[in-house]
């Protein structure tokens, strides 16, 4: 490349326009080790260069493992925990810490055999076009989680291929949910929404979700799927998760098939547990989906009570059996990664709270002049030692309100 110094040098003789460019990378990936076939610290080295020595308008790469927790380790600061940012949008064309499958396309003559899903002339086209880039236009040629036939082929391969972009100047990642197939439930919602009120997912997102995304650890509502569409039910926690869910309920699904929602993703590397404490009347369910351990020896697998008090075992797409030693082996297995991932979130979701608040805090002082939680309809000043019950008080209601009113994009 000829960077941004090169052509400030010789445009001081010759006037020559600096290129805009648009990359696409595609190559293996493997959890906290590589992207496209690049170290994690050789990948960093590359994003520094498309934004430091050339003008980089949009860059995409395309590989397993290329969300979840290597976004964090690529993009997130391991001692001041601020994500950073870059001048140009960046597209991944992966959900979460899973393999994707890659289809090759080689538009041409030379080998026509190899022509799929992909069409990388069409991308371009679109990519390098003058104006605000169309990512609808620009993801759908080389996304294979839009390809009719490849949804049809290999449906569980399909979520976690679904796009993301990071747009310039923010810290985050964002669905590209060109259908509207997905809803999402975050801590907010989790951590303001009464406990008492079900949470019914079509009636509240106003769709009829294929798969819906969980990033909050904690539920303590009821969550009612009575969509008609519901695929998959993805954790979106980076690394090894663990999601606590008061109950589940559908009239739509029965618990076999929402069952296999929950083990919905193939090839992961990362384990998602999920503890429900009851599921279309099965109690005590814990899902694990996640590698293939040695003593688990699957990649997806639930542990329920039946009405007998007989502890049932259920794979992907198998039905259910009365448990072994084996199967009871398996469980024991499960619990010890349950404890080893309530250890390390615990400390994480306090931390997090603490600079959720202090943000509110100040925002709050600049823009309303409110100086303290007294001002907001508290008689008393709170500490701030108990996360959960913060939530529901007086002064977090009216913080929602403000915002609401005042300013809907910090809301959002």
């Amino acid at each position: 490349f000829c960077n941004k110094t090169d052509y400030d040098k010789y445009n001081q003789e010759i006037k020559i326009p600096l290129p805009m460019w648009s990359i696409y990378i595609n190559g293996h990936g493997l959890i906290r080790k590589q992207i496209v076939g690049l170290t994690l610290d050789m990948f960093k080295e590359l994003l520094h260069f498309l934004d430091t020595q050339i003008n980089c308008k949009l860059f995409v790469y395309d590989s397993c493992y290329a969300a979840g927790l290597n976004t964090e380790l690529l993009y997130r600061d391991s001692i001041s925990a601020i994500s950073r940012t870059y001048s140009f949008p960046i597209v991944t064309s992966a959900l979460t810490d899973s393999v994707v499958r890659a289809r090759l396309k080689i538009d041409g003559l030379l080998r026509p055999k190899l022509s799929t899903f992909i069409s990388y002339s069409l991308f371009l086209n679109e990519a390098t076009k003058e104006g605000v880039i169309d990512f609808k236009s620009v993801i759908i040629p080389i996304s294979i989680a839009y390809d009719k036939e490849f949804r049809e082929k290999e449906p569980r391969y399909v979520w976690p291929n679904m796009p993301q972009v990071k747009l310039p100047g923010l810290e985050w990642f964002t669905i590209l949910d060109l259908d509207k197939e997905t809803a999402s439930i975050g801590n907010l919602l989790t951590q303001t929404r009464s406990p008492r009120l079900p949470l019914n997912i079509v009636q509240f997102f106003k769709i009829d979700p294929k798969i819906v995304l969980i990033y909050a650890n904690n539920i303590p509502f009821e969550l009612i799927m009575n969509g008609n569409n519901l695929q998959g039910v993805i954790s979106m926690v980076p690394g090894d998760a663990l999601h606590i869910i008061n109950k589940v309920n559908s009239i739509t699904k029965n618990k076999n098939q929402l069952l296999d929602c929950f083990m919905s993703l193939k090839n992961l590397l990362a384990k998602k547990i999920f503890k429900i404490k009851e599921l279309n009347n099965l109690k005590d369910v814990i899902v694990y989906n996640g590698p293939v351990e040695d003593a688990i020896n699957t990649d997806a697998i639930a542990f329920y009570y039946d009405d007998n008090k007989k502890l049932m075992v259920k794979e992907y797409d198998k039905h259910p059996r009365i448990s072994s030693i084996a199967d009871q082996i398996r469980l024991t297995k499960i619990k010890q990664f349950v404890t080893n991932i309530e250890s390390k979130q615990k400390p994480k979701q306090f931390t997090a709270y603490l600079i959720e608040q202090a943000l509110l805090m100040r925002w709050l002082k600049e823009k309303q002049g409110i100086t303290s939680k007294r001002n907001l309809g508290e008689r008393k000043t709170i500490s701030l030692e108990s996360p959960v019950y913060e939530y529901k008080k007086p002064w977090y209601k009216r913080f929602i309100q403000i915002i609401e009113k005042e300013s809907p994009e910090l809301k959002k």
